[in-house]
């Protein structure tokens, strides 16, 4: 009844099935033989299990950082010398990375206002992603480089789910961890406007 009470209903339908496959496995376990290549399947099954539990919950979270309602949001940012205009609809970043393996993020989009290229997102500074990697996987990526080849470091992050080339590993190297640098705030607070700070990124 706690947990009912505490978790939202839209994460806890997303964490039920999992959680009754890691039950299943204990009750294979219980029911069979204790050896050792039981017990093995068994820590193996927890470990995934408790790895996608992980992954559900950043990526609901994640998710749940930006209002539905985008009159919520500044119309323009300024940023590092350009304005930039928000849009109405959230677009998705379809394979962020992080520590628990692959998650998908939707988040809005600002445009520049004289049509340059690049777009701004908010919710990506916030967070502190680097080149689609969270900080925390950046810090893990740099602390395995420091002792690994690129190769067993891709072998490594594949059994997280998380299929990169060279150049992808290359560039989050070379970036480093977003969390070792000055974070950004964005203008506004969870569910509501921010009125007491400019319509900016500062």
């Amino acid at each position: 009844a706690i947990l009912l009470r505490a978790v939202s209903p839209g994460l806890l339908r997303r964490l039920l099935p999992v959680i009754v496959s890691m039950v299943c496995s204990v009750r294979r376990f219980q029911a069979g033989d204790v050896t050792p290549t039981a017990t093995f399947q068994l820590e193996t099954d927890i470990e995934r299990h408790l790895r996608e539990l992980g992954r559900v919950i950043m990526e609901w979270t994640l998710n749940q950082l930006e209002p539905d309602d985008p009159g919520l949001l500044p119309p323009q940012l300024h940023w590092r010398g350009e304005y930039y205009s928000r849009r109405t609809q959230r677009s998705p970043l379809r394979r962020l990375a992080c520590l628990f393996g692959p998650i998908r993020l939707s988040r809005y989009v600002y445009r520049p206002l004289d049509d340059a290229e690049h777009c701004l997102f908010p919710l990506e500074l916030a967070l502190g992603l680097v080149d689609g990697t969270t900080p925390a996987l950046a810090d893990h990526v740099g602390r395995l480089s420091a002792d690994l080849t690129q190769k067993c470091v891709l072998r490594e992050l594949s059994t997280r789910g998380i299929t990169w080339g060279v150049g992808t590993l290359r560039k989050v190297q070379q970036t480093g961890p977003a969390h070792t640098k000055s974070f950004v705030r964005i203008g506004f607070r969870r569910g509501r406007r921010d009125s007491s700070r400019p319509c900016g990124v500062s």
